[in-house]
């Protein structure tokens, strides 16, 4: 963020980031949306960059606000910006020395032209009133450093100075920077603290209430202050306020927390921030105050988060009081709503499981809560009426069937009913939460019920089945036996799950997948590589493609509207060549991405969960498998977690799989997801390209439909040019009348100075034809000449032309490409 005024106001709440990979700096204007924040691209720069240049080796890294107010921005100069490891072995044979530029890095200071940078204070021989001076400037620079420096002196002859800035009447930031100045040097008096809370400036009353924290206990009227700005109208000071409250020990901070939650009831940061502050000496006031204001309505997710903090705190009066607001029917007598209370009874349930605990282990800790439980009677009652009722919503359906096995008592008669969703006939919402429901009641016959549904099960209940059996050892048994009496096959797992029983912790586990498995996964990577090269080749159909990567990839992948966001976005892999994409499917583990390496964890109730680690707090690790769908442990639950080394994408997804259905997948990922628009030129209109009378087709730059950072097209002589960006490429869409071999002929201009680098050109999806772009004299000097042959299959496709890999300096001027149809 830029922090100085030297730009002028047009420069204020602006962001600045480098992207090394595109040789530029970025703008955008930021500015508060309640507690978060959003952006947008400067006006006048909607088709400009706030810094960009022409010379692809300008990589910069850092950015900050200078001593002298300019932007100052660390060039690491550098030819290729990529790590090798993600580099393929003859792109870097073809670079050469990867580190091109180590000994060129730059600094640059960006200015104003009708401004002049100021001159860099020498901070460092200022006295104490200097530095305390030196706190009222506009260059965030200058209040930084001079703030560090009086509190690494640890002058206290300075305080009396700093109070007098703090409350004056200057720029809010001179006030807060002393404020901070004061706190770091241990000098803050309750006053100085009181008078910031109440700053006409919601910045400062925010670092106030932060401040304040721990000074609560020697000083309580900070404590009535903050909790009064629980309804402050500044909803960043609200969530200090959230953050702040739990230090101070008294009821009423339940009171404000409660106030704050229930005006933004639907912020999830406020959420956690009051619920971070929740203690055992206000969970009673919260829940009284939450309660009191929402009489009539269900608990919401709020509700059941305080239930999970009162079971961790054991707390019982306060689980017994959420329990009892939970089992208050919902709505009136004339209009229930039981969608509503079915909701709010498993979220509260939930919260109860995540505690690690039930209803029936709370009903034996005390008469009081075994009679709040009982009062839920009436409603798991309902639930099981609503669940094998072919009239009513398939929605309300499925919330009744959660409920179901987890009352207190026997869950015997639950499981039968259960079972007895388990139909073709049965909506899919409706089997898929009996499923869930299944896999919670610990006994071997809701595991035998599961797999006696199997033959009727569709694919993703089949996928969620194998998951509830999967994760507990005692169901493995069970598994492993209709596996061996084929009743389940092993075509019936998809790569991660058959990973999942191949790699076991159990060795007795593994031996048995071993055999059931055996031959499915050939341990030669670069064999099987060899073996599936022929997809190169081949025409891909894109919507068989499709299929493809729902069947195998969208697990894990997202590609549009399709899939799950596990793994790395392929969208943004759109650079990647087909060939690149084929050797990362079939051998994963070539080289992993740390935040995608595959974690095992095994649970203290004997579950075992695989995945990808997507969150981790000081309590919990958050777990995304197979289906993306996230699973978050305590780590009070966990026995055992531990990364594999392998990436969460398992060897094997060629099991099954021709050459021909890889080159279907590649076309689709080569035109996947929503794809950006061409760029629009005065002169540029893309055009299917037909055959002329002799059968060639002219393929102009001006029927091309351009993509990328840099290129352009040029009107001047008609051509595609600025090629600089690995991202530049251009596409026409061709029909072709007659499949067969034709020539490569190209029209183009390259400066003697830049030429050399490699190029390829791809026609329905395949690797063609590469070659090196040779120099014509100069940029306005063009060239006709037969570079290659190639074949063409007939039919409506793709045909695209890029660099071949990094390149230095501009690639090529392209004119037209033709393809001629080579004589028998």
């Amino acid at each position: 963020f830029y922090r100085d005024d030297l730009f002028g106001s047009g420069m204020k709440g602006n962001s600045l980031v480098s992207e090394p990979v595109h040789n530029l700096v970025h703008r955008e204007y930021v500015w508060p949306d309640g507690v978060r924040f959003r952006s947008r691209r400067i006006d006048d720069e909607t088709n400009s960059e706030f810094l960009a240049s022409t010379d692809t080796w300008f990589r910069p890294t850092m950015l900050r606000t200078g001593p002298d107010g300019a932007v100052w921005v660390a060039d690491m100069y550098r030819l290729v910006i990529e790590h090798p490891e993600w580099i393929p072995p003859d792109w870097q044979q073809r670079i050469g020395d990867l580190r091109q530029g180590h000994d060129k890095g730059r600094l640059y200071r960006v200015v104003k032209s009708d401004r002049k940078p100021r001159p860099i204070p020498r901070l460092d021989k200022l006295d104490g009133a200097g530095l305390v001076a030196a706190l009222d400037s506009p260059g965030g620079w200058q209040r930084d450093m001079a703030q560090q420096l009086l509190v690494e002196r640890g002058d206290k002859s300075v305080v009396p100075a700093l109070e007098k800035l703090a409350a004056g009447a200057g720029a809010s930031l001179t006030r807060l920077h002393a404020l901070c100045t004061l706190d770091g040097l241990d000098a803050l008096k309750p006053g100085v603290l009181l008078a910031a809370l109440g700053d006409p400036v919601p910045g400062v009353r925010q670092n106030a209430v932060r401040i304040s924290e721990r000074h609560f206990g020697a000083s309580p009227e900070l404590g009535e202050a903050v909790a009064k700005l629980a309804r402050d109208p500044d909803a960043f000071v609200r969530l200090q306020v959230a953050c702040s409250l739990g230090e101070w020990k008294d009821a009423r901070a339940g009171e404000a927390l409660a106030a704050i939650a229930q005006r933004d009831p639907d912020e999830p940061y406020v959420r956690a921030a009051v619920l971070s502050s929740v203690t055992g000496e206000n969970l009673g006031a919260v829940l009284a105050a939450v309660g009191a204001s929402a009489k009539g309505k269900p608990p919401a997710e709020f509700m059941a988060s305080l239930l999970r903090v009162a079971a961790a705190t054991g707390n019982d009066a306060a689980i017994g009081d959420a329990i009892a607001r939970v089992a208050e029917p919902v709505g009136d007598a004339a209009k229930p709503d039981p969608a509503r209370q079915f909701a709010a009874l498993a979220g509260l349930l939930d919260a109860l499981e995540q505690g690690g605990t039930s209803l029936a282990a709370l009903g034996g800790r005390s008469p009081e809560l075994k009679a709040s439980i009982e009062q839920l009677s009436p409603t798991f009652d309902a639930a099981r009426e609503t669940a094998i009722d072919d009239a009513a919503a398939p929605e309300l359906r499925a919330a009744a069937a959660a409920l179901l096995g987890r009352a207190a008592g026997d869950t015997a008669g639950d499981a039968d009913l259960l079972a007895a969703l388990l139909e073709p006939q049965t909506p899919e919402a409706v089997q898929s939460a009996a499923i869930t429901s299944l896999s919670r009641i610990d006994d071997p016959a809701s595991a035998a019920a599961l797999l006696d549904a199997w033959k009727g099960m569709t694919p993703s209940l089949r996928a969620q089945t194998l998951d509830a059996l999967l994760g507990r050892a005692e169901r493995l048994a069970l598994l492993l036996e209709a596996m061996e009496k084929g009743a389940v096959r092993a075509v019936d797992f998809d790569a991660a799950r058959r990973r999942q029983l191949v790699e076991h912790a159990d060795e007795a586990v593994r031996g048995r997948a071993g055999k059931l498995f055996a031959g499915s996964i050939n341990p030669d990577r670069q064999k099987v590589i060899d073996a599936y090269v022929a997809a190169l080749e081949l025409p891909g159909d894109a919507a068989r493609g499709r299929e493809f990567f729902a069947a195998v990839c969208a697990a894990c992948h997202r590609v549009g509207d399709l899939g799950a966001a596990v793994g790395p976005d392929l969208l943004a892999l759109s650079d990647r060549s087909p060939e690149y994409y084929l050797v990362h499917i079939l051998d994963p583990n070539r080289a992993v991405e740390g935040k995608f390496v595959n974690y095992v964890a095994q649970t203290a109730k004997g579950e075992t969960l695989a995945g990808v680690l997507t969150g981790e707090t000081g309590n919990s690790v958050t777990l995304a498998g197979p289906t993306g769908e996230p699973r978050t442990i305590l780590r009070t639950d966990l026995k055992r977690l531990q990364a594999t080394a392998l990436s969460a994408m398992p060897e094997g997804l060629e099991a099954g799989r021709t050459p021909q259905d890889f080159a279907d997948l590649l076309a689709f990922l080569a035109g996947s997801g929503s794809p950006p628009k061409p760029k629009v030129f005065p002169g540029n209109k893309p055009a299917l390209v037909t055959p002329g009378d002799d059968g060639s087709l002219h393929l102009p730059a001006g029927s091309a439909e351009i993509y990328g950072s840099r290129l352009v097209y040029e009107a001047k002589y008609g051509n595609l040019g600025w090629w600089s960006s690995l991202d530049d490429h251009a596409v026409w869409q061709v029909d072709v009348a007659k499949a067969g071999t034709y020539d490569v002929v190209l029209e183009w201009a390259c400066d003697d100075a830049t030429a050399g680098n490699a190029y390829v050109l791809r026609a329905g999806g395949k690797a063609t034809l590469t070659g090196k772009v040779a120099g014509t004299g100069n940029w306005d000097t063009y060239r006709t000449e037969t570079i290659g042959r190639l074949e063409l299959a007939a039919g409506k496709q793709r045909v695209v032309f890029r660099s071949d890999g990094p390149f230095t300096n501009s690639l090529i001027d392209l004119k037209s490409l033709r393809f001629v149809p080579v004589k028998e």
